[in-house]
């Protein structure tokens, strides 16, 4: 046996043993196909025949043959469906080359391949893509078990898959350690070596208390406070330099993102002294793993704070406008109320007068002129008043639809919005299209070191918001550009517009996807490890699906018409009612007389009978993949479960 334990003793036993059927499963699985019925005739004696049998039946219910083993239960159902004493039955007279026989005939009825070296290599080369992404080897080993079906490949026994699965795991450890041994020179190495070393005090040199640097690396804060961002983009700018270095030996590593992520957990995890003891090779690996890990977590921490940061600015602006424009509902009724009152006085009640003289035939036209025109000089200023509160209220409703007084609260709120922010956006480099507006405004603004010139680009903003950045004099003000600017890179951040090069959640969309030329070089081989050999025509694979809609929609149809569908009933006007059938509630019996007569459940009890139910207990997983301890009994999980709660 390898020495690396997939499965436990127990499940070993059971995967090298034939199933156990039961009854039902007896009569479907050694069940003779009418197509083999011609080869089953031509065994000539009873040991051969029930041989055939079992093997055929075992294989239908498991794609496995069992080297002649067999249960008592499975040869006296087959023997009596033969007519013939289990006693005629000697293993030793069914021997190897007869097995092997029936075992190839069996594959060739059902379409299915031997475990041959062919298969042996496409599994390995399966392995290993799964090693490569830090599988558990449990994982891995019951992934070969669907692929191997999938492909309709006999599966070999427990030893088999099980020294396939470590080796792999084995040979992947391997070309890490020596890919390190080939790239890392000694310059790097020193670089490493100095992470698991005590840093000094840089605050107080004389203390005696000192910490090693890779420890003072492992701490991410995620604080909104501008003094723990400063710390985090130090911390930022020691890794981008740690990576920089390194850069080159994480592309010839050629790991996937949990590969980084498993070796950086050990890291994180380990204590120094258990870092310092690994051989120097390894030890490298992990550190450079932990580099690479690091780095990516923390720029999505800088860009986890840049959009929590300016979603709350956002919110906190939308709040005070708010507030202002309910603070502001008593005065603005007030002066309608003047307006409406020097409407009143000012042209309303003048117009009346003027109309009465106008229509007075008792008056001389001389005599009507004459005291239209007093009217007009005693509303002087009655007018004069109505004309500045109409020029007061155009000027309001303009505002109102600037958003004028939104951006004065934006503006207001810059300053702290930029205290958090601005040092991100100028140290971090963003991927997106460099020939967009935003992408433009976003380099003048790190160009110039986050001073706003007036040459600073504008396409990136709407009109409206275009008209608020400038003030009376026609200069750009700062203060909005620069929020407005932080707003439409958050938002293009969240759109997927602008992405970041080394990240686990801000990557581009390419780079969850082959690389097109893997895809063109290796695309069959893709496809028929997806399983999808079938639909490798585009067109082809439409145009059978139109088909089959066609002939569904077709049928369909005609049941409706010819009245055989139930649940379609057409009323007088044309109009037709599908009616959802009516599901028959499930009986269930009261509760009550399951739950104790005591008041109350422990809490112990209930997490015990929910796992007992669920298995939720299995998902508990030690992080690392070899070399992990027993897994300690459920007990202990819902002691942990109770002491968080």
């Amino acid at each position: 046996m390898p020495r690396m334990q997939i499965l436990t003793p127990a499940e070993y036993a059971d995967f090298d043993i034939p199933p156990i059927l039961t009854d039902v499963e007896r009569e479907r699985y050694f069940d003779l196909p009418q197509s083999l019925e011609p080869i089953f005739a031509s065994l000539r004696t009873p040991a051969n025949r029930i041989g055939f049998l079992l093997a055929l039946g075992y294989f239908k219910a498991s794609k496995r043959f069992f080297e002649r083993r067999f249960h008592g239960d499975d040869l006296s159902f087959v023997a009596a469906r033969l007519q013939l004493s289990t006693g005629v039955f000697d293993p030793a007279l069914y021997d190897h080359a007869t097995a092997g026989r029936h075992r190839r005939l069996i594959l060739n009825h059902f379409g299915f391949r031997e475990f041959d070296e062919h298969a042996r290599h496409a599994i390995v080369r399966e392995t290993l893509s799964m090693a490569r992404s830090q599988m558990r080897p449990k994982a891995i080993f019951l992934q070969v078990l669907n692929v191997l079906a999938r492909s309709k490949t006999e599966i070999p026994n427990a030893y088999t898959l099980t020294d396939i699965v470590s080796s792999q795991i084995r040979a992947h450890k391997n070309t890490l350690a020596d890919a390190i041994h080939a790239r890392a020179n000694p310059a790097i190495r020193k670089l490493l070596d100095e992470l698991i070393e005590k840093a000094e005090n840089e605050e107080n040199p004389a203390s005696q208390i000192q910490r090693y640097k890779l420890t003072l690396l492992k701490k991410i804060s995620q604080s909104l406070r501008p003094s723990k961002i400063k710390e985090t983009l130090g911390d930022w700018r020691t890794l981008r330099t740690l990576h920089q270095e390194v850069a080159s030996i994480i592309a010839a590593l050629d790991l996937t993102r949990e590969g980084i992520r498993y070796h950086a957990t050990s890291v994180m995890k380990f204590q120094v002294f258990q870092i310092s003891r690994r051989t120097q090779d390894d030890r490298h690996l992990h550190l450079i793993c932990f580099i690479a890990h690091q780095f990516y977590r923390l720029q999505d921490t800088l860009i986890d704070v840049l959009l929590t940061v300016t979603q709350n600015t956002l919110n906190a602006c939308k709040r005070i406008r708010k507030d202002q424009h309910y603070a502001a509902r008593a005065a603005e009724a007030n002066e309608v109320e003047a307006f409406l009152d020097c409407v009143d006085q000012g042209a309303v009640s003048p117009l009346s007068a003027i109309e009465a003289i106008t229509f007075n035939p008792d008056l001389s036209d001389q005599e009507k002129v004459r005291q239209i025109q007093d009217i007009f000089s005693n509303g002087r200023s009655q007018r004069q008043a109505v004309q500045e509160q109409l020029e007061h209220f155009k000027a309001r409703t303009q505002r109102m639809e600037d958003d004028a007084d939104y951006y004065e609260v934006l503006t207001a709120r810059s300053r702290k919005l930029q205290n958090r922010v601005a040092e991100i956006v100028k140290s971090l480099t963003f991927q997106g299209d460099e020939t967009s507006d935003l992408a433009a405004a976003m380099e003048h603004y790190r160009a110039n070191s986050g001073r706003i010139t007036p040459a600073a680009p504008l396409g990136f903003l709407a009109a409206q918001e275009q008209r608020a950045i400038f003030d009376p004099s026609g200069a750009i003000r700062a203060p909005i550009y620069k929020a407005l600017l932080f707003v439409r890179i958050a938002e293009a951040l969240k759109a997927g517009a602008l992405n970041m090069e080394h990240s686990y959640k801000y990557r581009p969309l390419d780079d969850y996807l082959i690389p097109k030329s893997s895809w063109e070089a290796r695309r069959d081989d893709y496809l028929q490890r997806a399983n999808l050999s079938g639909v490798s025509g585009c067109q082809a694979a439409l145009d059978a699906l139109a088909e089959r809609l066609d002939r569904q929609y077709q049928e369909t149809n005609e049941h409706i018409l010819s009245e055989v569908n139930p649940h379609v009933h057409f009323r007088k006007n044309g109009s037709f009612h599908v009616s959802t059938p009516k599901v028959e509630p499930e009986g269930s019996e009261p509760l009550l007389g399951i739950l104790p007569k005591r008041r109350y459940i422990s809490l112990l009890e209930v997490l015990s009978t929910v796992n007992r139910f669920t298995h939720f207990g299995d998902s508990f997983e030690h992080w690392q993949i070899r070399y992990n301890r027993v897994k300690p009994a459920d007990r202990t999980f819902f002691a942990g479960i109770i002491g968080y709660g």
